[in-house]
């Protein structure tokens, strides 16, 4: 039976990839705008499409590498876009090119690290020390990996409305 070789963790990693696969497509739509770009409402400024890519490739090593892992990469820019810093400086920022390239290469490499996987090492805590309400496995960590992507991909597809992109 060809389904008894798939395995909860190629599992997790298709989800992933499909979830990202949204994000390029809103990547796509995007290519044509400012990248820099901020909207204000009310009191309160988005973050721009050039920042959604630094940081999803930032979190993505911490969750996956780092975390699920316990091999992160060293990105000397990701330090800016870490959860809960403050919008950086214009000159922290990597090149928009840069930031897409590593969000394409950390993601390979945490698929195929996700890939290979057993369910006794989804099970294990996590290396990071990160806890959420239901526990704090390797699991639920790639859990949230594929929930923090989605949520980005949600900031995407209003920035693109927001750009004035329509359509596909």
């Amino acid at each position: 039976n060809m389904l008894s070789n798939f395995s909860e963790a190629q599992s997790l990693a298709d989800v992933f990839i499909s979830s990202r696969n949204l994000t390029k497509y809103y990547l796509h739509k995007v290519k044509d705008a400012d990248k820099k770009k901020r909207f204000s409402i009310g009191e309160w400024n988005t973050n721009s499409i050039h920042w959604i890519v630094s940081h999803l490739a930032w979190a993505e090593n911490y969750l996956i590498l780092d975390a699920v892992i316990g091999r992160k990469e060293t990105v000397p820019w990701f330090q800016y876009f870490e959860i809960g810093s403050p919008y950086p400086e214009e000159s922290k920022f990597p090149s928009y090119e840069e930031a897409v390239n590593t969000l394409d290469w950390i993601h390979e490499k945490s698929i195929a690290e996700i890939r290979n996987l057993s369910n006794q090492q989804l099970d294990e805590k996590n290396f990071a020390g990160i806890d959420f309400r239901d526990g704090d496995s390797k699991r639920k960590i790639i859990h949230h990996a594929i929930r923090h992507e989605g949520t980005h991909c949600g900031h995407l597809s209003w920035l693109a409305k927001l750009h004035g992109l329509k359509g596909r």
